[in-house]
């Protein structure tokens, strides 16, 4: 008699964050399995589902001795007033704010001032690829809302361009 094994109804895969490719299927599952018995999915709901639990698999993700968690929240409530602040156009400038200072691109906690990014080759170098990646990461994140099939469009057509631009410039 052949064993069978339960096909997952969904397939998950992680993108970024903490979580390992290897992991996405148990944590997407777990993730699930949190909104069944919750009835939504949000943080507090998440947390209230592993704090208590060493055993499932979402657990680990966490730090539970107060004193570093303390001091990690402090330091991600640093980075937030970093971010948060920007610079005003000048008079006769476009309207749009732009945040005063930039990760530096090496150092992921590390920022500058704005200006000082756009004077350097590198750090701008950085924040183009990181612009392009985002755009990018847009045109997948919402593949599935049909209302965006042109804007998905115009930005595919802008990427190949640039990325054509760039080919060019190897020559």
């Amino acid at each position: 008699m052949k064993k069978t094994t339960k096909k997952p109804e969904k397939r998950y895969e992680a993108r970024g964050g903490p979580v390992r490719k290897h992991e996405a299927q148990t944590v997407g599952e777990a993730l699930a399995e949190i909104k069944r018995k919750y009835g939504t999915l949000t943080p507090e709901n998440l947390l209230n589902a592993v704090e208590k639990d060493p055993t499932n698999p979402l657990h680990k993700y966490f730090e539970w001795d107060v004193n570093k968690a303390a001091r990690a929240h402090w330091l991600e409530r640093a980075s937030e007033i970093i971010r948060c602040v920007h610079v005003v156009p000048a008079p006769g400038r476009p309207p749009e704010t732009v945040r005063a200072f930039v990760v530096t691109g090496e150092q992921q906690h590390e920022y500058i001032e704005r200006e000082e990014m756009l004077a350097s080759p590198k750090p701008r170098g950085w924040h183009v690829n990181r612009a392009l990646d985002e755009l990018r990461s847009w045109v997948q994140r919402y593949s599935d809302l049909e209302e965006l099939e042109n804007e998905r469009a115009a930005v595919k057509q802008l990427l190949r361009r640039h990325d054509a631009k760039v080919d060019q410039a190897a020559e």
